[in-house]
């Protein structure tokens, strides 16, 4: 059985986590970073391994940088179990066009912010036949 309670507070909590990637104001990004992170958070991705607030708002600004206009946009729901969650999201173009999809797999601490993510772009490769 499913606390809704919680998985309602962890939806939230992606939301704002989400929210911050599409933040473009540098105080308003760093407000959701510090939201929802740990002090001690650490984001991975192909393109970087960053640890704590003023990592992770640093990789944030320089994805925008690289990518301006661009957006995260979250396509599944928020599956939990323990302190481990993980759900899937797209980067969108300005043209509506899709970059690349990706899972997050992330850890909560204690108080229920995110301790670490694990991110992954696209699908695993199949096995071979």
């Amino acid at each position: 059985m499913t606390d809704t309670s919680t998985t309602t507070e962890l939806e939230t909590t992606i939301d704002t986590y989400v929210s911050s990637w599409n933040e473009t104001d540098p105080t308003g990004r760093a407000a959701l970073v510090a939201a929802v992170w740990s002090a001690e958070g650490r984001h991975l991705d192909p393109l970087g391994d960053v640890t704590g607030h003023d990592g992770i708002d640093a990789h944030l600004a320089g994805v925008q940088e690289h990518y301006p206009d661009h957006r995260v946009e979250r396509t599944s729901a928020v599956d939990t179990h323990h302190d481990r969650f993980r759900f899937t999201w797209r980067f969108v173009a300005p043209d509506g066009s899709v970059v690349v999809t990706a899972t997050d797999v992330g850890e909560l601490d204690p108080a229920g912010r995110i301790h670490r993510v694990d991110c992954f772009f696209g699908d695993p490769a199949p096995l071979p036949e």
